[in-house]
């Protein structure tokens, strides 16, 4: 059984709080205003046991970097190749076919659509 942390209790806090999608860095530069003294260390290993207990999700990216979800429902993300940020999209994942039709039991499911985002596009729009 995994002890209590209040360290790891504020991240999840954060976690589920948001919806961008943040890296460690930048969960770490949150944390940092709450406990001035934690390490990026100690933040990425926190967030290593939250996704292995499966009360976060890390969403991988193209260019590398991991990306953190408080939302564990399945569901789908959005990569933009120009900003680099993560959205969630509305489409859900039908687990519940996937698991019929494999004859499977799925304990994760995660789509990750790449492309352009909207901002980006209209930035570029207006050059």
């Amino acid at each position: 059984m995994e002890r209590r942390s209040e360290k790891r209790d504020a991240l999840l806090e954060n976690l589920r709080r948001r919806y961008d999608h943040p890296t460690a860095e930048a969960v770490y530069a949150d944390m940092k205003k709450i406990y001035p003294t934690i390490s990026l260390g100690t933040v990425y290993r926190n967030l290593g046991q939250l996704a292995d207990s499966g009360k976060i999700i890390k969403v991988g990216s193209p260019d590398g970097k991991e990306h953190y979800d408080g939302r564990t429902e399945p569901h789908t993300h959005f990569y933009c190749e120009r900003c680099e940020r993560v959205f969630d999209v509305g489409v859900r994942i039908d687990a519940e076919k996937a698991e019929k039709e494999l004859g499977a039991v799925i304990n994760h499911a995660s789509c990750t659509l790449r492309g352009i985002c909207r901002a980006c596009l209209e930035k570029e729009n207006t050059k």
